[in-house]
């Protein structure tokens, strides 16, 4: 007689609930492990220009209240959402080994986020392995040190779909969503693709419209606000930052390759910009940017298309050469290569567990993240707000996958 299920059942509950405990115990470890690190890495900044001009704009608003760089002439060359919360944070004081520490605050709420949401629409032991597999995941880490933007991104990111996504049909959380969601392309303009693919997602699922449209406009409002600031400012429109059209001539010139990133060399173009004015400048890298798509279309398109495969690479070419590492080159392949094939082993076996709802909102996210990131130029650092939902996918299937073999 063949073994009832019950006592298998009964010990898959069993782990689930262990699993709940640890999963809260690795987040106040990893909490205390933050505070160690950026006590270690003190008040230098290590990433220049960016973290430099972050924190120099934040300084600048509490000093003269003003968005700008030199103390006098407004900018809007950085987005505005990383800075507003380092003001905060410098208003009352903090240091940048202070800051660094409110960054990983932000990287552990985000791990509780994805716990939450895996455990209310999956299983306890879904979000115990999400928050597992990010904590493998060193660089979510290692980047939470850093003053650069993703951290608080990602964080705001994944608390906005985790209210937008819902049961309860109370609007007020499509409201609060979209400001999150809002903050969120204010502080990376390119989390923006999410809009497009969350409310078709959302319509088709049928979740209620009027979160939806709460949503969308009170998100939109908030960089509708931004943008008409900028266009007060500089007599022009500017969406939201005058970064872009720099970052798409980086990506997509003669001398660019699919990883060359922000170490390519476009000095000829900036010898022409440096006597531009801001908005100037960002129109000319713009313009010069679509004119060699436009003189070299097969090879501007072959470039785009190895740009997509590049966004899935484990290592970048770095500015910052002092950060290179051939160690961190093989951790980040050994966390982030089982992830991807986890992924790639989820949707060959969508004809046996087929996708959910949720499953088709993680993927198509993270694959849409691929092609709009590959119209700039791919970087680790944009891809890992998105390669939460890599990892929410990658969970959810394996809790799946061990729920079913158990019972």
């Amino acid at each position: 007689m063949p073994p009832s299920p019950a006592p298998s059942t009964h010990q898959f509950r069993s782990w689930s609930e262990k699993a709940e405990r640890l999963t809260v115990a690795l987040l106040v470890l990893f909490l205390l492990g933050g505070a160690a690190y950026s006590w270690r890495l003190g008040n230098t900044l290590r990433f220049l220009p960016d973290e430099r001009e972050y924190l120099t704009l934040a300084d600048n608003l509490v000093t003269y209240h003003r968005y700008t760089l030199d103390g006098a002439t407004l900018t809007a060359y950085r987005p505005p959402g990383y800075v507003w919360f380092l003001t905060l944070l410098r208003a009352a004081g903090l240091r940048v080994w202070q800051l660094r520490l409110a960054n990983f605050l932000l990287f552990v709420l985000t791990l509780w986020g994805l716990y939450r949401w895996l455990k209310r629409d999956r299983s306890p032991l879904a979000g115990a392995f999400a928050v597992w597999m990010a904590s493998a995941y060193v660089v979510l880490f290692f980047t939470a040190g850093t003053l650069y933007p993703q951290t608080l991104a990602a964080c705001l990111l994944l608390w906005s779909l985790y209210l937008l996504s819902a049961p309860s049909p109370q609007p007020a959380r499509g409201i609060f969503a979209g400001a999150l969601f809002g903050w969120t392309v204010l502080t990376v303009p390119l989390l923006g693709i999410v809009l497009p693919v969350a409310l078709l997602w959302g319509g088709y699922f049928r979740l209620p419209w009027r979160r939806l449209v709460a949503f969308s406009l009170v998100s939109l409002l908030l960089v509708a606000l931004w943008s008409a600031r900028n266009s007060r400012v500089f007599g022009a429109f500017v969406f939201i930052s005058t970064n872009s059209g720099e970052n798409l001539l980086v990506g997509n010139n003669e001398n660019a390759t699919p990883n060359s990133g922000t170490t390519v060399d476009i000095s000829t173009y900036r010898q022409t910009a440096s006597a531009l004015d801001e908005v100037s400048r960002d129109r000319y890298y713009r313009r010069q940017a679509w004119v060699y798509i436009r003189q070299h279309p097969l090879s501007a398109l072959r470039l785009y298309l190895l740009k997509v495969l590049t966004y899935f690479h484990y290592r970048n070419n770095l500015v910052t050469t002092s950060e290179t590492s051939t160690l961190r080159d093989v951790v980040m392949l050994l966390t982030y290569a089982p992830l991807l094939l986890l992924g790639a082993w989820r949707l060959v076996a969508a004809w046996r567990f087929p996708l959910r709802p949720l499953d088709w909102l993680w993927g198509g996210i993270y694959v849409a993240s691929a092609f709009a990131t590959a119209l700039f130029f791919p970087r680790i650092r944009f891809r890992l707000p998105f390669d939460y939902f890599l990892i929410s996918l990658d969970a959810a299937f394996l809790a799946r996958w061990l729920e079913m073999k158990v019972r």
